[in-house]
Protein backbone atom coordinates (compact mmCIF):
# COMPACT_ATOMS: atom_id res chain seq x y z
CA UNK A 1 0.00 0.00 0.00
CA UNK A 2 2.80 2.39 0.89
CA UNK A 3 4.67 1.61 -2.33
CA UNK A 4 1.66 2.61 -4.42
CA UNK A 5 1.25 5.85 -2.55
CA UNK A 6 4.94 6.65 -2.89
CA UNK A 7 4.73 6.06 -6.62
CA UNK A 8 1.76 8.39 -6.90
CA UNK A 9 3.59 10.99 -4.86
CA UNK A 10 6.59 10.93 -7.13
CA UNK A 11 4.43 11.33 -10.18
CA UNK A 12 2.44 14.25 -8.84
CA UNK A 13 5.02 16.31 -6.97
CA UNK A 14 8.15 18.19 -7.94
CA UNK A 15 11.48 17.56 -6.27
CA UNK A 16 11.30 20.86 -4.39
CA UNK A 17 7.88 20.02 -3.03
CA UNK A 18 9.04 16.62 -1.80
CA UNK A 19 12.08 18.15 -0.18
CA UNK A 20 9.91 20.68 1.58
CA UNK A 21 7.50 18.03 2.87
CA UNK A 22 10.39 15.91 4.08
CA UNK A 23 11.77 18.87 6.03
CA UNK A 24 8.60 19.12 8.13
CA UNK A 25 8.86 17.57 11.57
CA UNK A 26 5.30 16.42 12.17
CA UNK A 27 3.51 13.99 9.89
CA UNK A 28 0.14 15.64 10.52
CA UNK A 29 1.52 18.79 8.92
CA UNK A 30 2.22 16.86 5.75
CA UNK A 31 -1.29 15.42 5.67
CA UNK A 32 -2.84 18.84 6.28
CA UNK A 33 -0.77 20.43 3.51
CA UNK A 34 -1.68 17.70 1.06
CA UNK A 35 -5.38 18.17 1.80
CA UNK A 36 -5.22 21.97 1.61
CA UNK A 37 -2.66 22.59 -1.13
CA UNK A 38 -2.26 19.62 -3.42
CA UNK A 39 -5.95 18.93 -3.88
CA UNK A 40 -6.68 22.60 -4.65
CA UNK A 41 -3.56 23.54 -6.58
CA UNK A 42 -5.52 23.99 -9.81
CA UNK A 43 -7.70 26.49 -8.00
CA UNK A 44 -4.84 28.27 -6.20
CA UNK A 45 -2.10 28.53 -8.84
CA UNK A 46 -1.91 29.28 -12.54
CA UNK A 47 -1.16 26.50 -15.00
CA UNK A 48 2.39 25.19 -15.19
CA UNK A 49 2.63 26.41 -18.78
CA UNK A 50 2.05 30.01 -17.64
CA UNK A 51 4.72 32.39 -16.39
CA UNK A 52 5.00 33.20 -12.71
CA UNK A 53 4.79 36.90 -11.89
CA UNK A 54 6.94 37.46 -8.82
CA UNK A 55 8.88 40.35 -7.40
CA UNK A 56 11.86 40.01 -5.09
CA UNK A 57 13.08 43.03 -3.16
CA UNK A 58 16.43 43.08 -1.47
CA UNK A 59 17.07 46.03 0.84
CA UNK A 60 19.99 46.91 3.05
CA UNK A 61 21.06 49.92 5.07
CA UNK A 62 24.68 49.36 4.02
CA UNK A 63 24.22 50.01 0.29
CA UNK A 64 22.41 52.48 -1.84
CA UNK A 65 18.94 51.87 -3.12
CA UNK A 66 16.57 48.99 -3.52
CA UNK A 67 17.21 45.97 -5.70
CA UNK A 68 14.14 44.52 -7.44
CA UNK A 69 14.13 41.40 -9.59
CA UNK A 70 11.41 39.44 -11.36
CA UNK A 71 12.21 35.74 -11.38
CA UNK A 72 10.06 33.83 -13.83
CA UNK A 73 11.13 30.28 -13.02
CA UNK A 74 11.99 28.11 -10.07
CA UNK A 75 15.70 28.30 -10.92
CA UNK A 76 15.71 32.11 -10.91
CA UNK A 77 13.88 32.14 -7.60
CA UNK A 78 16.30 29.68 -6.04
CA UNK A 79 19.26 31.76 -7.20
CA UNK A 80 17.82 34.96 -5.70
CA UNK A 81 17.07 33.30 -2.37
CA UNK A 82 20.53 31.79 -2.07
CA UNK A 83 22.33 35.07 -2.79
CA UNK A 84 20.85 36.98 0.14
CA UNK A 85 23.69 38.46 2.17
CA UNK A 86 23.86 38.96 5.91
CA UNK A 87 22.11 42.12 7.03
CA UNK A 88 19.85 42.25 4.01
CA UNK A 89 16.11 42.00 4.01
CA UNK A 90 14.48 39.93 1.29
CA UNK A 91 10.83 40.26 0.34
CA UNK A 92 8.85 38.15 -2.12
CA UNK A 93 5.58 39.47 -3.55
CA UNK A 94 2.94 37.13 -4.99
CA UNK A 95 0.01 38.92 -6.59
CA UNK A 96 -3.50 38.24 -7.81
CA UNK A 97 -5.26 39.85 -10.75
CA UNK A 98 -8.42 40.11 -8.65
CA UNK A 99 -9.76 38.84 -5.36
CA UNK A 100 -11.40 35.90 -7.16
CA UNK A 101 -8.48 34.89 -9.37
CA UNK A 102 -5.61 32.47 -8.99
CA UNK A 103 -2.26 33.39 -7.53
CA UNK A 104 0.11 34.47 -10.31
CA UNK A 105 2.57 31.70 -9.58
CA UNK A 106 2.86 28.14 -10.82
CA UNK A 107 2.87 25.20 -8.44
CA UNK A 108 6.54 24.24 -9.17
CA UNK A 109 7.65 27.81 -8.48
CA UNK A 110 5.56 27.87 -5.32
CA UNK A 111 7.20 24.61 -4.22
CA UNK A 112 10.64 26.19 -4.73
CA UNK A 113 9.46 29.20 -2.71
CA UNK A 114 8.35 26.98 0.18
CA UNK A 115 11.67 25.14 0.18
CA UNK A 116 13.83 28.26 -0.23
CA UNK A 117 12.08 30.26 2.51
CA UNK A 118 11.36 27.26 4.75
CA UNK A 119 7.81 28.48 5.13
CA UNK A 120 6.03 27.37 8.29
CA UNK A 121 3.20 24.91 7.58
CA UNK A 122 0.73 27.17 9.38
CA UNK A 123 1.10 29.79 6.71
CA UNK A 124 0.16 27.31 3.99
CA UNK A 125 -3.24 27.00 5.62
CA UNK A 126 -3.61 30.75 5.11
CA UNK A 127 -2.49 30.55 1.48
CA UNK A 128 -5.32 28.08 0.84
CA UNK A 129 -7.77 30.95 1.46
CA UNK A 130 -6.72 32.63 -1.75
CA UNK A 131 -7.16 31.62 -5.36
CA UNK A 132 -10.27 31.16 -7.45
CA UNK A 133 -13.43 30.50 -5.43
CA UNK A 134 -16.81 29.29 -6.57
CA UNK A 135 -18.31 30.74 -3.39
CA UNK A 136 -17.17 32.74 -0.39
CA UNK A 137 -15.62 29.71 1.29
CA UNK A 138 -13.68 30.41 4.48
CA UNK A 139 -14.45 34.10 4.04
CA UNK A 140 -14.71 34.48 7.80
CA UNK A 141 -11.28 32.99 8.52
CA UNK A 142 -8.57 35.18 10.04
CA UNK A 143 -5.54 33.70 11.71
CA UNK A 144 -2.25 34.77 13.20
CA UNK A 145 0.58 32.36 13.91
CA UNK A 146 3.94 32.88 15.54
CA UNK A 147 6.71 30.72 16.85
CA UNK A 148 10.26 30.98 18.11
CA UNK A 149 12.18 32.18 21.17
CA UNK A 150 13.54 35.64 20.43
CA UNK A 151 15.01 36.14 23.88
CA UNK A 152 17.90 33.85 23.12
CA UNK A 153 21.21 35.34 22.07
CA UNK A 154 22.46 35.54 18.53
CA UNK A 155 24.95 32.77 19.25
CA UNK A 156 21.99 30.50 19.99
CA UNK A 157 20.79 31.06 16.44
CA UNK A 158 17.35 32.04 17.64
CA UNK A 159 14.77 32.48 14.97
CA UNK A 160 11.06 32.75 14.64
CA UNK A 161 8.22 33.78 12.43
CA UNK A 162 4.93 35.59 12.50
CA UNK A 163 2.25 35.10 9.86
CA UNK A 164 -1.33 36.21 9.47
CA UNK A 165 -3.96 37.13 6.95
CA UNK A 166 -5.78 40.40 7.43
CA UNK A 167 -9.01 41.50 5.79
CA UNK A 168 -9.82 45.08 4.91
CA UNK A 169 -12.33 47.10 2.91
CA UNK A 170 -11.61 49.06 -0.26
CA UNK A 171 -13.55 50.98 -2.89
CA UNK A 172 -13.77 49.21 -6.22
CA UNK A 173 -14.34 50.76 -9.65
CA UNK A 174 -17.40 48.74 -10.61
CA UNK A 175 -20.69 50.57 -11.11
CA UNK A 176 -22.73 48.87 -8.41
CA UNK A 177 -24.97 50.06 -5.61
CA UNK A 178 -22.35 48.90 -3.11
CA UNK A 179 -19.01 50.54 -4.01
CA UNK A 180 -17.14 48.66 -1.25
CA UNK A 181 -15.63 45.19 -1.26
CA UNK A 182 -13.92 43.10 1.41
CA UNK A 183 -10.42 41.99 0.46
CA UNK A 184 -7.49 40.32 2.18
CA UNK A 185 -3.75 39.94 2.03
CA UNK A 186 -1.34 37.70 3.90
CA UNK A 187 2.04 38.34 5.48
CA UNK A 188 4.69 35.89 6.60
CA UNK A 189 7.70 37.37 8.40
CA UNK A 190 10.71 35.13 9.03
CA UNK A 191 13.37 36.67 11.25
CA UNK A 192 16.68 35.47 12.58
CA UNK A 193 18.89 36.49 15.46
CA UNK A 194 21.53 37.74 13.04
CA UNK A 195 19.15 40.45 11.88
CA UNK A 196 18.16 38.92 8.57
CA UNK A 197 14.51 39.09 7.62
CA UNK A 198 12.56 37.36 4.94
CA UNK A 199 9.06 38.32 3.95
CA UNK A 200 6.39 36.71 1.84
CA UNK A 201 3.43 38.85 0.81
CA UNK A 202 0.31 37.43 -0.78
CA UNK A 203 -1.85 39.94 -2.66
CA UNK A 204 -0.45 43.01 -0.94
CA UNK A 205 -2.39 46.18 -1.96
CA UNK A 206 -0.67 48.14 -4.67
CA UNK A 207 -0.71 51.48 -2.84
CA UNK A 208 0.78 49.89 0.28
CA UNK A 209 3.47 48.30 -1.86
CA UNK A 210 4.22 51.63 -3.49
CA UNK A 211 4.55 53.31 -0.10
CA UNK A 212 7.00 50.63 1.01
CA UNK A 213 9.11 51.12 -2.10
CA UNK A 214 9.26 54.89 -1.60
CA UNK A 215 10.20 54.42 2.06
CA UNK A 216 13.00 51.98 1.24
CA UNK A 217 14.50 54.26 -1.39
CA UNK A 218 14.21 57.35 0.79
CA UNK A 219 15.59 55.90 4.04
CA UNK A 220 18.12 53.40 2.74
CA UNK A 221 21.17 55.52 3.75
CA UNK A 222 19.75 57.22 6.87
CA UNK A 223 19.08 54.59 9.46
CA UNK A 224 18.39 50.96 9.84
CA UNK A 225 14.61 50.82 10.19
CA UNK A 226 13.61 47.60 11.94
CA UNK A 227 11.45 45.37 9.80
CA UNK A 228 8.96 44.68 12.61
CA UNK A 229 7.64 48.24 12.22
CA UNK A 230 6.03 47.26 8.91
CA UNK A 231 3.44 45.22 10.78
CA UNK A 232 2.22 48.40 12.45
CA UNK A 233 2.04 50.04 9.03
CA UNK A 234 -0.10 47.21 7.64
CA UNK A 235 -2.44 47.47 10.60
CA UNK A 236 -2.74 51.23 10.18
CA UNK A 237 -3.36 50.83 6.45
CA UNK A 238 -6.28 48.47 7.08
CA UNK A 239 -7.87 50.53 9.86
CA UNK A 240 -7.83 53.77 7.85
CA UNK A 241 -10.55 52.80 5.37
CA UNK A 242 -13.11 51.60 7.90
CA UNK A 243 -14.61 54.99 8.68
CA UNK A 244 -15.85 55.46 5.11
CA UNK A 245 -17.26 51.94 4.98
CA UNK A 246 -19.08 52.30 8.30
CA UNK A 247 -20.55 55.63 7.17
CA UNK A 248 -21.80 53.86 4.03
CA UNK A 249 -23.46 51.15 6.14
CA UNK A 250 -24.99 53.81 8.37
CA UNK A 251 -26.43 55.64 5.37
CA UNK A 252 -27.91 52.45 3.89
CA UNK A 253 -29.45 51.54 7.24
CA UNK A 254 -30.98 55.01 7.61
CA UNK A 255 -32.62 54.72 4.18
CA UNK A 256 -34.17 51.36 5.01
CA UNK A 257 -35.33 52.50 8.44
CA UNK A 258 -36.88 55.57 6.83
CA UNK A 259 -38.84 53.30 4.50
CA UNK A 260 -40.09 51.28 7.50
CA UNK A 261 -41.11 54.44 9.37
CA UNK A 262 -42.89 55.79 6.29
CA UNK A 263 -44.79 52.53 5.98
CA UNK A 264 -45.92 52.88 9.60
CA UNK A 265 -47.12 56.44 9.04
CA UNK A 266 -49.06 55.42 5.94
CA UNK A 267 -50.72 52.63 7.89
CA UNK A 268 -49.26 49.87 5.76
CA UNK A 269 -48.96 46.56 7.50
CA UNK A 270 -45.76 44.59 7.60
CA UNK A 271 -47.45 41.59 6.00
CA UNK A 272 -47.74 43.55 2.77
CA UNK A 273 -45.42 41.60 0.46
CA UNK A 274 -44.28 44.69 -1.43
CA UNK A 275 -43.12 46.24 1.84
CA UNK A 276 -41.98 43.41 4.07
CA UNK A 277 -39.90 41.19 1.75
CA UNK A 278 -37.58 43.78 0.13
CA UNK A 279 -37.21 45.64 3.41
CA UNK A 280 -36.44 42.51 5.40
CA UNK A 281 -33.99 41.37 2.71
CA UNK A 282 -32.11 44.67 2.84
CA UNK A 283 -32.05 44.71 6.64
CA UNK A 284 -30.77 41.13 6.78
CA UNK A 285 -28.04 41.88 4.23
CA UNK A 286 -26.97 44.98 6.14
CA UNK A 287 -26.97 43.08 9.41
CA UNK A 288 -24.70 40.38 7.94
CA UNK A 289 -22.30 43.02 6.61
CA UNK A 290 -22.21 44.73 9.99
CA UNK A 291 -21.50 41.46 11.78
CA UNK A 292 -18.78 40.64 9.26
CA UNK A 293 -17.19 44.04 9.86
CA UNK A 294 -17.28 43.45 13.63
CA UNK A 295 -15.54 40.09 13.21
CA UNK A 296 -12.82 41.65 11.06
CA UNK A 297 -12.19 44.41 13.61
CA UNK A 298 -11.99 41.79 16.35
CA UNK A 299 -9.29 40.01 14.36
CA UNK A 300 -7.32 43.30 14.30
CA UNK A 301 -7.06 43.18 18.08
CA UNK A 302 -5.60 39.68 17.96
CA UNK A 303 -3.05 40.69 15.34
CA UNK A 304 -2.16 43.87 17.25
CA UNK A 305 -1.57 41.98 20.47
CA UNK A 306 0.67 39.51 18.67
CA UNK A 307 2.63 42.36 17.06
CA UNK A 308 3.17 43.96 20.46
CA UNK A 309 4.28 40.62 21.94
CA UNK A 310 6.87 40.05 19.19
CA UNK A 311 8.04 43.68 19.40
CA UNK A 312 8.43 43.32 23.15
CA UNK A 313 10.58 40.23 22.70
CA UNK A 314 12.73 42.03 20.12
CA UNK A 315 13.09 45.00 22.44
CA UNK A 316 14.00 42.77 25.34
CA UNK A 317 16.77 41.03 23.40
CA UNK A 318 18.16 44.35 22.14
CA UNK A 319 17.12 44.11 18.50
CA UNK A 320 14.64 46.97 18.83
CA UNK A 321 15.69 50.29 20.31
CA UNK A 322 13.72 52.01 23.06
CA UNK A 323 12.50 54.86 20.90
CA UNK A 324 11.58 52.55 18.06
CA UNK A 325 9.67 50.30 20.42
CA UNK A 326 7.77 53.24 21.92
CA UNK A 327 6.93 54.64 18.51
CA UNK A 328 5.70 51.31 17.27
CA UNK A 329 3.72 50.67 20.42
CA UNK A 330 2.12 54.12 20.11
CA UNK A 331 1.06 53.47 16.51
CA UNK A 332 -0.48 50.11 17.39
CA UNK A 333 -2.30 51.53 20.41
CA UNK A 334 -3.73 54.38 18.32
CA UNK A 335 -5.08 51.93 15.78
CA UNK A 336 -6.62 49.83 18.52
CA UNK A 337 -8.33 52.93 19.89
CA UNK A 338 -9.80 53.63 16.45
CA UNK A 339 -10.82 49.99 16.16
CA UNK A 340 -12.73 50.17 19.45
CA UNK A 341 -14.59 53.28 18.25
CA UNK A 342 -15.51 51.53 15.01
CA UNK A 343 -16.65 48.47 16.95
CA UNK A 344 -18.97 50.52 19.15
CA UNK A 345 -20.49 52.15 16.09
CA UNK A 346 -20.99 48.77 14.44
CA UNK A 347 -22.67 47.42 17.57
CA UNK A 348 -25.11 50.33 17.44
CA UNK A 349 -25.82 49.70 13.76
CA UNK A 350 -26.33 45.99 14.42
CA UNK A 351 -28.88 46.79 17.14
CA UNK A 352 -30.72 49.17 14.80
CA UNK A 353 -30.80 46.57 12.04
CA UNK A 354 -32.10 43.94 14.45
CA UNK A 355 -34.80 46.32 15.67
CA UNK A 356 -35.81 47.06 12.10
CA UNK A 357 -36.12 43.35 11.33
CA UNK A 358 -38.29 42.85 14.42
CA UNK A 359 -40.54 45.75 13.39
CA UNK A 360 -41.01 44.24 9.96
CA UNK A 361 -41.72 40.75 11.32
CA UNK A 362 -43.63 41.76 14.48
CA UNK A 363 -45.98 44.73 14.00
CA UNK A 364 -47.15 46.72 17.03
CA UNK A 365 -50.71 46.90 18.47
CA UNK A 366 -51.69 49.82 16.26
CA UNK A 367 -50.67 47.80 13.26
CA UNK A 368 -52.73 44.86 14.52
CA UNK A 369 -55.85 46.98 15.01
CA UNK A 370 -55.31 48.64 11.64
CA UNK A 371 -54.85 45.28 10.01
CA UNK A 372 -57.96 43.88 11.73
CA UNK A 373 -60.01 46.89 10.71
CA UNK A 374 -58.80 46.65 7.13
CA UNK A 375 -59.66 42.95 7.08
CA UNK A 376 -63.16 43.69 8.46
CA UNK A 377 -63.71 46.39 5.85
CA UNK A 378 -62.55 44.05 3.14
CA UNK A 379 -64.90 41.31 4.33
CA UNK A 380 -67.81 43.79 4.50
CA UNK A 381 -67.10 44.96 0.97
CA UNK A 382 -66.95 41.39 -0.26
CA UNK A 383 -70.26 40.59 1.47
CA UNK A 384 -71.87 43.71 0.01
CA UNK A 385 -70.74 42.82 -3.48
CA UNK A 386 -71.96 39.26 -2.98
CA UNK A 387 -75.39 40.54 -1.92
CA UNK A 388 -75.50 42.82 -4.93
CA UNK A 389 -74.62 39.91 -7.13
CA UNK A 390 -77.24 37.69 -5.52
CA UNK A 391 -79.87 40.45 -5.77
CA UNK A 392 -79.04 40.92 -9.41
CA UNK A 393 -79.43 37.21 -10.03
CA UNK A 394 -82.76 37.12 -8.13
CA UNK A 395 -84.03 40.13 -10.00
CA UNK A 396 -82.97 38.62 -13.28
CA UNK A 397 -84.69 35.33 -12.49
CA UNK A 398 -87.80 37.10 -11.15
CA UNK A 399 -88.08 39.09 -14.34
CA UNK A 400 -87.88 35.90 -16.36
CA UNK A 401 -90.62 34.30 -14.23
CA UNK A 402 -92.80 37.40 -14.52
CA UNK A 403 -92.42 37.40 -18.27
CA UNK A 404 -93.36 33.73 -18.39
CA UNK A 405 -96.39 34.36 -16.16
CA UNK A 406 -97.48 37.28 -18.34
CA UNK A 407 -97.21 35.10 -21.42
CA UNK A 408 -99.23 32.32 -19.75
CA UNK A 409 -101.84 34.81 -18.59
CA UNK A 410 -102.16 36.18 -22.09
CA UNK A 411 -102.62 32.69 -23.46
CA UNK A 412 -105.23 31.94 -20.75
CA UNK A 413 -107.14 35.08 -21.60
CA UNK A 414 -107.08 34.15 -25.28
CA UNK A 415 -108.36 30.65 -24.49
CA UNK A 416 -111.10 32.14 -22.31
CA UNK A 417 -112.11 34.47 -25.10
CA UNK A 418 -112.17 31.56 -27.52
CA UNK A 419 -114.31 29.55 -25.08
CA UNK A 420 -116.60 32.50 -24.58
CA UNK A 421 -117.04 32.95 -28.32
CA UNK A 422 -117.56 29.23 -28.74
CA UNK A 423 -120.22 29.22 -26.06
CA UNK A 424 -121.94 32.21 -27.63
CA UNK A 425 -121.83 30.51 -31.01
CA UNK A 426 -123.26 27.37 -29.49
CA UNK A 427 -126.14 29.33 -28.01
CA UNK A 428 -126.83 30.94 -31.32
CA UNK A 429 -126.72 27.55 -32.99
CA UNK A 430 -129.27 26.14 -30.49
CA UNK A 431 -131.66 29.01 -31.04
CA UNK A 432 -131.34 28.61 -34.75
CA UNK A 433 -132.15 24.95 -34.39
CA UNK A 434 -135.29 25.70 -32.37
CA UNK A 435 -136.44 28.29 -34.86
CA UNK A 436 -135.84 25.92 -37.70
CA UNK A 437 -137.84 23.28 -35.91
CA UNK A 438 -140.70 25.65 -35.37
CA UNK A 439 -141.01 26.82 -38.94
CA UNK A 440 -140.41 23.56 -40.75
CA UNK A 441 -143.76 21.81 -42.01
CA UNK A 442 -144.27 18.42 -40.62
CA UNK A 443 -144.66 15.31 -42.83
CA UNK A 444 -147.32 12.99 -41.52
CA UNK A 445 -147.06 9.34 -42.32
CA UNK A 446 -149.72 7.04 -41.23
CA UNK A 447 -148.74 3.55 -40.67
CA UNK A 448 -151.22 0.87 -39.65
CA UNK A 449 -152.93 -2.22 -40.74
CA UNK A 450 -154.64 -2.01 -44.14
CA UNK A 451 -158.26 -1.45 -44.33
CA UNK A 452 -160.20 -4.51 -45.26
CA UNK A 453 -163.65 -4.77 -46.26
CA UNK A 454 -165.94 -6.64 -44.03
CA UNK A 455 -163.81 -5.59 -41.07
CA UNK A 456 -164.85 -3.39 -38.35
CA UNK A 457 -164.96 0.20 -39.01
CA UNK A 458 -162.43 0.72 -36.25
CA UNK A 459 -158.74 0.54 -37.15
CA UNK A 460 -155.36 1.45 -35.74
CA UNK A 461 -153.78 4.61 -37.07
CA UNK A 462 -150.09 5.56 -36.19
CA UNK A 463 -148.89 9.08 -36.78
CA UNK A 464 -145.29 9.87 -37.46
CA UNK A 465 -144.00 13.34 -37.61
CA UNK A 466 -140.88 13.59 -39.53
CA UNK A 467 -138.84 16.81 -39.40
CA UNK A 468 -136.77 17.67 -42.34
Amino acid sequence: MSNNSDTTLCCSETDSWKEYLDSLDLLEHRDAIRSRIEQDKHRLFVDDSARSQLEIWITSSQNDGLSISHPSSEQDLTYALRNQEIGQSLSVYVSQKSSWSRLQITFPTFAGLCRGLSLPPDFLDIIALFGYKRADVDGYFSAVFSSGDLNRSAEGQSHGYMSYNIRYVAIHCRALKNPWSVRQFAVCHLFHASGDSRWLYINLPQDAKQHMEETFRRNSNKHNMPSIIWHAFFLKYCVTTWRGYINFLDQCLREVCTAVTLAQIQGKHATDFDISFPTCQKLTDLRLRILEASDILDSYRIIANKILDVAGDLHHCGRLQDQQYRDMRGVVKDQMSSTRCHSRKLNTLASQAESGIQIVHTPNIDFLFTFRSSISNTISKISYFMRLRNDALVQERTGSLNAALDSALSETKLIAQINEKTYSQAQKTGITSLLTLAYTPAGIIAVGSPYKRGCSSKGIITWYIIYN
